[in-house]
């Protein structure tokens, strides 16, 4: 499947402030061996039918021949995923409830112990057995309020979500190597919506309120036994 951007999520991106630097995620890694990738980006799919994209920091090492002529010798590109995948919408309603612009770092670098504890604690599932439907109520603490989504896993080829490629220069030929160490099932967080503090419930409240105080197994406890209704769950699965 291709994952071009269609033009309704190219309005939307223009409405929070992203302009450039959106690549869909299949041809992320042809761009990048082309030359085309210089900086960070965020990298665009479409999930379940939800135009969604995620922060990458982009690394550049280049070393050069000791001649006098200084020849490119080998480049290493270094992509640091997030943990953190965000919806369209999700991005659109804090830009309106927040007031604030997206700036890329922060997007970047969040809380990964957060969601560690989340995805060890919480489970995906709540309701009967034969009615259970994923949650997607869960609150990611950011800024002055935070996003409500779903907590769950991502393949990724490498442990530390970090992945490395190696271009290498030698009497005219160039060779490429792509450093992963394998298959890793590492927990991610997708967002739905994002809410200010000031819209919170009184146990999203209470949960923020503990997770800033450094009380996570409150925060995650509060969490946990306060599951909203099922309209914010969108998917329902019999459990075996």
């Amino acid at each position: 499947m291709s994952y071009t951007i269609d033009k309704e999520s190219e309005l939307e991106l223009s409405r929070v402030g992203i302009y450039k630097d959106v690549i869909p995620i299949d041809i992320s890694i042809q761009k990048l061996f082309g030359g085309e990738i210089k900086g960070d980006f965020w990298e665009y799919q479409i999930f379940n039918n939800i135009p969604k994209i995620s922060p990458i920091k982009f690394d550049r090492k280049r070393t050069y021949t000791g001649s006098s002529r200084g020849k490119l010798k080998s480049e290493v590109v270094t992509l640091k995923s997030s943990p953190i995948t965000y919806s369209l919408h999700s991005l659109k309603r804090y830009r309106e409830r927040s007031y604030r612009e997206i700036d890329f770092d922060s997007f970047h670098h969040v809380d990964e112990e957060w969601l560690n504890e989340l995805s060890e604690r919480i489970p995906l599932y709540f309701g009967e057995e034969n009615t259970a439907v994923i949650r997607q109520d869960i609150l990611f603490p950011f800024g002055d309020g935070g996003f409500l989504g779903q907590h769950g896993v991502i393949d990724h080829p490498t442990q530390d979500r970090t992945e490395r490629y190696i271009t290498l220069y030698r009497k005219g030929k160039v060779s490429r190597i792509t450093e992963v160490n394998g298959s890793f099932l590492l927990p991610n967080f997708t967002t739905r919506t994002y809410v200010n503090r000031d819209q919170f419930t009184w146990f999203q409240e209470q949960s923020f309120t503990q997770y800033h105080n450094g009380d996570i197994d409150g925060a995650l406890t509060t969490l946990k036994e306060n599951p909203l209704n099922t309209q914010y769950s969108i998917t329902s699965k019999t459990l075996h």
